[in-house]
């Protein structure tokens, strides 16, 4: 409950399915069954979870190997 994650980044891109409670991502406020995508290398957040927290299943999606450096 009540936790704050910093703004950040991450070289892949990510989806977020928010099951539990609600998650504010900048100005942004979601709630369960939410799905958000963050396309990779993208700033964003902070993320803070709501007052009685929040649970989310998050999947990293890579590049292909041939685009890897």
């Amino acid at each position: 409950p009540d936790h704050v994650e910093p703004a950040h980044s991450h070289p892949t891109s990510e989806v977020i399915y928010l099951t539990e409670g609600e998650l504010t991502v900048g100005e942004t406020r979601y709630s369960a069954g939410s799905f958000l995508f963050i396309e990779r290398d993208t700033r964003y957040g902070p993320l803070r979870a709501g007052s009685e927290g929040a649970t989310f299943l998050l999947t990293r999606v890579r590049r292909p190997a041939k685009e890897q450096s």
